[in-house]
């Protein structure tokens, strides 16, 4: 069979190819490159008032945050020095960064809410062993922000986060990106079975 024939078999069937695989296929490609853009940057990315601490959703936790009615994603915890809660944010808009710099101009705290010392307390690395608590005494502010890997509007709020820290270079941020993703498909595999 010469290459032309074989080339236009190739697209013939193409052409003729089960739109139910061709749009499956395209979802597949969609969930791949929302997984690309939601990660947090690299270390070595962030800007010099930032420290980037990256770690994974303790499953105590989770069963907590599903009790009080699951965990809606990206969720954002904001502490500042005194550890008072200035915002807390569920979800991803056009007005985070307008209320992110009000609430940390006003420092009013939100009533209610986990300190950044209870907060800590349930972070873990990815095999699940506590870490060490983050040192926030040299931070003015702490971000806590769940995400995960297939949540299309956590990678934007991990992008504009970083815009906002480093737009606002004379605070130094403790900025704590936690991952929920694989926590939460543990513990499905596990109820399922």
């Amino acid at each position: 069979m010469t290459p032309l024939l074989v080339l236009l078999s190739a697209f013939a069937w193409l052409q003729t190819a089960d739109p139910a695989q061709q749009a499956e296929a395209r979802v597949a490609a969609d969930v791949t490159d929302a997984a690309k853009r939601s990660r947090p940057p690299a270390a070595d990315q962030m800007p010099p008032n930032v420290q980037l601490i990256e770690t994974v959703l303790s499953r105590r936790r989770l069963h907590q945050l599903e009790a009080l009615g699951g965990l809606r994603l990206p969720r954002m915890d904001v502490f500042t020095t005194d550890g008072r809660h200035v915002m807390h944010s569920v979800g991803w808009d056009y007005r985070i960064p307008w209320r992110f710099n009000a609430a940390l101009a006003e420092r009013k705290g939100l009533p209610g809410g986990l300190s950044v010392d209870e907060l800590a307390g349930f972070l873990t690395d990815g095999n699940g062993n506590p870490i060490p608590r983050p040192d926030a005494a040299g931070a003015d502010v702490v971000v806590f922000l769940y995400w995960a890997a297939w949540c299309g509007p956590c990678g934007t709020s991990l992008s504009e986060m970083r815009k906002l820290m480093a737009a606002d270079a004379q605070r130094r941020f403790v900025w704590i990106t936690i991952e929920a993703d694989s926590v939460k498909q543990d513990v499905q595999r596990k109820t399922m079975r």
